[in-house]
């Protein structure tokens, strides 16, 4: 979700300097894109873009408030925990949850036990900074110390730590969804929790996988796998003339496969028969991983998700 956009900015940026015939150090292009990103988060001007443009960047869904409040009706403590400031938080969740709200809900507020905001993720999972909270009066940050929660407060900055600490949530009990796999699921899994983690490109990519074409195309390159293999075993020029015909359908067909996806990077998730770096990251930290929330509506609380095996 973060990282390709990224790429795709540093790209045009080098391809504009060649076009253009401007002398660069790739390293100083990144560490300029890197830099200017940093600063639109900073400066506030994306927050102001996304609240002015609501409808663009947020995907508005009952499935999702529904979701919520399945799991809240179903005895679930919630809690949300962003780096993202409390007026950029509100703003968006007020829309995301408009029309959405059972009667005796007020607002998105009562969905949430606990809201941090301001976080500072990943530091956030290892430090030991203390939470502040929020004056609901002024929205100015309080001075005074935080010993305990409470569920109409708001809170920032803090530390899991401190969490764990106030609220006793900790280990197998929590499961902490994020959507960025290193900022934020990765140093919670490490210290415990379960995991899981929003990965909008899994689908599109799913569906392509399971597309009559892409179908197809595997199921012919997984029998000249089986054929080749028998046939590598039977000596004779005219058994080797065919075997590399195979071969070379065979290359033909894997590069296929891998434009269906993109026609630069191939899959997200697979480069041919193996997982690529992301995929083996997000099987490393995440107990669970989806597009999104609402794919979580259908299924009964009580559902347990278990991997299939992966033989040798």
């Amino acid at each position: 979700i973060f990282c390709l956009p990224e790429a795709c900015l540093i790209s045009d940026t080098i391809q504009y300097m060649m076009d253009q015939e401007i002398p660069f150090d790739a390293s100083n292009v990144l560490s300029d894109v890197t830099k200017a990103v940093d600063r639109v988060h900073a400066s506030g001007d994306l927050y102001t873009e996304v609240l002015q443009n609501r409808s663009l960047y947020l995907n508005k869904q009952s499935a999702l408030i529904e979701t919520l409040l399945k799991l809240k009706r179903g005895g679930k403590k919630l809690f949300l925990l962003t780096n993202s400031p409390y007026h950029f938080v509100h703003k968006g969740m007020e829309y995301l949850s408009q029309g959405f709200l059972p009667p005796d809900m007020n607002s998105w507020r009562d969905i949430f036990d606990l809201i941090f905001t301001s976080c500072g993720k990943p530091h956030f999972f290892t430090g030991t900074r203390p939470f502040r909270r929020l004056s609901s009066e002024t929205g100015a940050v309080r001075w005074d110390a935080c010993t305990e929660f409470k569920k109409d407060e708001i809170y920032l900055e803090g530390s899991l730590r401190q969490m764990v600490k106030l609220t006793g949530w900790k280990g197998k009990n929590v499961l902490y969804f994020g959507d960025h796999l290193f900022n934020d699921v990765k140093e919670p899994s490490l210290a415990g929790w379960q995991t899981g983690v929003i990965i909008q490109e899994l689908e599109r990519e799913v569906k392509l996988q399971n597309s009559e074409y892409h179908r197809i195309m595997l199921a012919e390159l997984l029998e000249i796998d089986r054929l080749s293999s028998s046939l590598m075993l039977i000596d004779g020029d005219h058994i080797q003339k065919i075997v590399a015909l195979l071969k070379q359908h065979r290359d033909e067909l894997k590069q296929r496969l891998k434009r269906v996806f993109n026609p630069h990077f191939g899959s997200v998730f697979r480069t041919h028969k193996n997982a690529t770096s992301f995929a083996y990251e997000v099987q490393r930290y995440a107990n669970v991983y989806t597009s999104k929330v609402e794919n979580f509506l259908n299924y009964p609380l009580s559902y347990t998700f278990y991997p299939e095996r992966v033989y040798l």
